[in-house]
């Protein structure tokens, strides 16, 4: 329905329609038709990597081109090791394409200027809540609140720490007098359910709708979200602002003690 007045266009097929969209799925030995005033934002370093070359095809062709807009939504060099792909995720903050780079928080900004990355243009966007849990946040008990810890918890995703969240847990349920009136719930990707030990399980409930989301937000009195990054990202934020009491981890110049009282 949104795309309503847009032709669908195969990767290759010479589409003079002004609004298309392209499926670049399958693309091997197929070309993609550009004309002067095309206009280029990618989100990842992969597509970055591409459309640069592009760029530069774009501007020896018709004389001219547009800076690159990239949105940068995390350092993703630091997504893998010290490897090929880290010389290529970071050789797109070092392209020789103008670029207009729009970042996700002033705090990832900050870390990239300190690193000496230059960009044509520079912009940065604050953390802000979605608006279905904006709503939810503003008709929340905040005396409802249970014995229950939630974890932001992403076994796939290196940078959100989840062996250093399981060692954490493990000692903490031994500690914990009360720990059979605990609930202990992960967020986020959904796992296997996991024994802790002294009787305790945590319970994976996978990625959630933004009412359910809310609710299990609004009843949490713990909260515990790891990301080593330079991204703060959004899960300490809304437990916090949910009022849950929350632990997260600094990194470098991030520091999120600042943004709430929790």
């Amino acid at each position: 329905r949104n795309f309503s007045d847009y032709t669908i266009s195969s990767l290759g097929q010479d589409n003079h329609s002004r609004l298309q969209v392209v499926a670049c799925n399958d693309r091997y030995a197929k070309e993609l038709p550009i004309v002067k005033h095309d206009v280029f934002l990618t989100t990842a370093w992969w597509t970055t990597h591409i459309t640069q070359n592009i760029i530069k095809k774009q501007k020896a062709f018709f004389g001219s081109c547009y800076p690159l807009i990239y949105l940068i939504q995390d350092f993703e060099p630091c997504f893998y090791n010290w490897s090929a792909r880290y010389a290529l995720a970071e050789a797109t903050y070092k392209g020789d394409v103008d670029t207009i780079a729009i970042i996700n928080s002033k705090e990832l900004s900050d870390y990239m200027l300190n690193k000496g990355y230059q960009f044509h243009n520079k912009y940065y966007f604050l953390p802000k809540m979605n608006n279905m849990l904006k709503k939810n946040w503003k008709l929340r008990n905040p005396k409802s609140k249970k014995k229950q810890l939630i974890v932001y918890g992403r076994p796939s995703t290196d940078r959100n720490l989840f062996p250093i969240i399981l060692s954490a847990l493990k000692i903490w349920v031994f500690k914990q007098a009360d720990i059979s009136e605990w609930t202990l719930l992960s967020l986020g990707e959904e796992h296997k359910d996991i024994d802790l030990g002294n009787g305790a399980v945590l319970v994976s409930k996978g990625k959630l709708s933004l009412d359910g989301y809310s609710t299990i937000l609004e009843e949490s009195s713990l909260g515990l979200s790891l990301m080593l990054s330079p991204h703060p990202s959004y899960p300490p934020l809304e437990m916090a602002y949910f009022g849950a009491l929350t632990i997260t981890n600094k990194y470098e110049n991030k520091d999120l003690s600042g943004m709430h009282e929790n």
